[in-house]
């Protein structure tokens, strides 16, 4: 369960902060921008960028929206990949402690 999400702002950095509890497990989760580049992502994340706008096109990456025809650049939604990454934690926490 997502305990408190915050937003801090300070000297022009964005964070963003998500406590995720599970139990005795608590976890923080900081991302320093809210939207970030496929390419930027590819560079993080070992991915190509073919792989991760296949994984947009499927649905598996959330996208901030745009205008129909837009030119701009694809914007990657990092909180949800954040929230996404807490909950399959939570998930394997769980599994491991019913053994």
């Amino acid at each position: 369960m997502i305990l408190c999400m915050y937003i801090h702002i300070l000297w022009m950095q964005i964070h963003i902060c998500c406590i995720y509890t599970h139990g005795a497990y608590q976890m923080q989760i900081t991302i320093d921008t809210p939207y970030t580049t496929v390419r930027e992502l590819a560079r993080r994340s070992g991915q190509s960028e073919r792989a991760i706008r296949n994984d947009i096109e499927r649905g598996r990456i959330l996208i901030r929206e745009k205008a129909e025809g837009s030119k701009e650049a694809v914007l990657i939604n990092m909180l949800a990949l954040a929230i996404e990454a807490a909950q399959q934690a939570e998930r394997v926490m769980s599994a491991s402690a019913k053994r």
